[in-house]
């Protein structure tokens, strides 16, 4: 197998682990994140982000993981094609952030310390 038939295996793989590890199973949906893994693949030669599209794949599970998460703490929820398309998984900062809802539960937490009654 040559070098370019190495690669779209090593990017099939790693949409596997995506596609298993995030428990999608639209078809569409995994030719979007091919898309994804394939560039950000081809950006290593010039954006040394990953060190391996295991390393990508791993990113992306844990992105969507943590997305997934956040609950009331975002205003906007967005579906997984335009999450990891528009890459928003690349940066928490991107995040839609509901700064109301955060501001509410760290004054909640900062009234609890303190009150336990033993």
């Amino acid at each position: 197998m040559g070098q370019r038939g190495s690669v779209d295996g090593g990017v099939e793989s790693a949409v596997d682990r995506v596609m298993q590890g995030c428990a999608f199973t639209a078809r569409r949906l995994r030719l979007k994140i091919r898309a994804v893994v394939a560039q950000q693949n081809a950006r290593q030669d010039t954006h040394r982000e990953f060190e391996s599209l295991d390393e990508i794949a791993s990113a992306m599970i844990d992105a969507w993981k943590r997305y997934t998460s956040q609950g009331t703490r975002l205003r906007i929820h967005m579906n997984a094609a335009r999450f990891f398309e528009e890459g928003f998984w690349l940066d928490l900062n991107s995040w839609h952030w509901d700064n109301a809802t955060i501001r509410e539960e760290r004054d909640s937490a900062q009234a609890r310390v303190g009150t336990w009654m033993g």
